[in-house]
């Protein structure tokens, strides 16, 4: 994680950010107690069960990174290569979240051209702590 340039310009607000794989881009952002943050399956796993688990898993790692955790996320898009992966994601989307109501964020799902390889992206907005 590391620090934006807040002290070399007051006009620059302090941000956490989480380094991202792509040039130009981050993997997580956490400012005035807000973390936005997207995750895929780095590895294009064959499969889309695999790829959901895989980005899940890095959801829970980058929120647990920038001090919160998954029951504290307030907003989730997902995105989908195929309209027919709808029922298998939410599956393990339920399982994921869990059955306490409390809990669950708002959602919805689209389906979209991703990069060559990617079935499954999710973006979030979550609260810290």
């Amino acid at each position: 994680m590391s620090e934006s340039a807040a002290g070399q310009n007051p006009l620059i607000v302090s941000v956490a950010r989480v380094a991202g794989v792509a040039p130009g881009r981050s993997a997580a952002g956490s400012h005035a107690g807000l973390i936005w943050l997207v995750a895929t399956d780095e590895g294009k796993s064959p499969g889309v069960e695999a790829q959901i688990a895989a980005a899940l898993r890095k959801v829970d790692r980058l929120l647990k990174e920038l001090g919160s955790r998954r029951e504290n996320i307030i907003s989730a898009t997902m995105y989908l290569t195929e309209e027919n992966h709808r029922s298998i994601l939410n599956g393990i989307w339920d399982e994921w979240v869990g059955s306490d109501r409390r809990y669950w964020p708002q959602r919805c799902c689209v389906v979209v051209d991703l990069s060559p390889g990617t079935l499954f992206e999710i973006t979030a907005v979550a609260a810290v702590g």
